[in-house]
């Protein structure tokens, strides 16, 4: 993943659509299963299945104690292994997380 960077946060999400595009291309599973259309298609419900469990998982951890953002990104990460637009979700997601963390640091102290 393109690391975050302040200057333009929309270049950022355009190379990192344009990089995930490329890596579910070229991903070796997918290659090898290319020949086998029905397990391709099985894997990527199996990869949608985990993917939704952890993002669940994440969704209640925010409630509940745990790593509920980190969940999140990290379901959506491999869910990204197959879907381009997970990708996509998981760029903007992590942008919006990042300018909500320096907002929260840079905020003044004192101030509720």
């Amino acid at each position: 993943m393109i690391p975050h960077t302040n200057s333009n946060p929309d270049k950022e999400i355009q190379l990192t659509e344009t990089k995930a595009a490329y890596f579910v291309q070229q991903s070796y599973v997918r290659k090898k299963l290319a020949k086998f259309p029905r397990l391709l298609f099985l894997h990527k419900i199996f990869v949608f299945c985990v993917g939704s469990i952890v993002i669940f998982a994440g969704v209640l951890m925010l409630a509940l104690p745990g790593p509920g953002w980190l969940t999140i990104l990290l379901g959506l990460a491999i869910m990204g292994t197959e879907f381009t637009w997970a990708q996509k979700t998981q760029a903007w997601l992590k942008t919006k997380l990042l300018t909500a963390l320096t907002k929260f640091r840079n905020r003044k102290k004192g101030t509720d």
